[in-house]
């Protein structure tokens, strides 16, 4: 692998960045307080904005602002991050997994070119208590570059 660090990478809808302080009162109010977002995350939902500020500054975040579900959004965001990590980054795999009580997460991952392994039972946590997880992943060999979606 290349460490490349953290790169600006565009897509049709989105610019995906490092996050800024400037972003932590955005994040508030837009996912981290949402409920229904943090429902299958490992770390509950935000009180105050100074919890977001003091987590954000420590941490990057898979997730989206529930009010932004359903749009293609986080399809797009992985599919743009992809091509950097095969192309510049040289990983060999990519996967990821989510709560099997949470499909649509499975969705995007298969969207998104990855083939699902299986699922571990009672493998993680999250607000939920213990939960299973289902596993995806994609190789680099079967990396099959493609248009936006």
């Amino acid at each position: 692998m290349e460490h490349k660090g953290t790169v600006m990478i565009e897509t049709d809808r989105l610019l995906l960045r490092r996050f800024e302080e400037a972003d932590i009162e955005a994040a508030f109010r837009n996912w981290t307080s949402d409920e229904k977002v943090t429902k299958f995350l490992r770390w509950p939902t935000h009180k105050s904005v100074k919890t977001s500020e003091e987590i954000l500054k420590g941490w990057i975040c898979y997730c989206i602002g529930s009010k932004w579900w359903h749009q293609g959004i986080v399809s797009e965001a992985f599919t743009g991050i992809i091509p950097f990590l095969f192309n510049d980054i040289k990983v060999n795999r990519i996967e990821s997994q989510h709560d099997p009580n949470n499909p649509n997460s499975g969705k995007v991952m298969l969207k998104c070119g990855l083939t699902y392994e299986g699922t571990l039972r009672q493998a993680d946590f999250s607000n939920q208590g213990i939960v299973d997880a289902s596993i995806y992943s994609l190789l680099s060999h079967e990396y099959i570059p493609t248009s936006h979606t």
